[in-house]
């Protein structure tokens, strides 16, 4: 069994490039699907994080997703090449306007629920 799975495990490259094809296509389905079957082991997790690819998939799923604390910690942690920069920073301006009127829309709801009149 063990010897199967050295056998399946793709290189960091080799999933940076599927990354990137995943995105250019813009599959997000299948790059969501891809990303998650991956081994999550500390060795291949560190290997995933030192190529650009694979966290702007990750970045882009956690966005479609609706993960924004999994998007603002990957922007965080990794300075993106210029030339995605500015997609990566709308994605996460638009996460921001999200989850702000996911907050009003919480609050508007928790104050129709908890109003005096109806609690009564």
């Amino acid at each position: 069994m063990r010897l199967l799975q050295d056998l399946l495990r793709f290189t960091a490259q080799q999933v940076a490039q599927v990354c990137d094809t995943l995105e250019q296509a813009g599959d997000t389905t299948r790059l969501a699907r891809f990303l998650w079957s991956l081994p999550t082991d500390t060795r291949s997790v560190s290997a995933f994080d030192r190529h650009e690819p694979i966290l702007r998939a990750r970045a882009l799923v956690s966005f479609h997703a609706g993960q924004f604390q999994h998007l603002y910690r990957i922007l965080s942690t990794y300075r993106f090449v210029d030339l995605y920069t500015r997609a990566v920073r709308r994605r996460a301006a638009a996460a921001d306007r999200m989850s702000a009127s996911r907050r009003r829309r919480f609050h508007d709801v928790f104050t129709l629920c908890c109003t005096p009149a109806i609690c009564s």
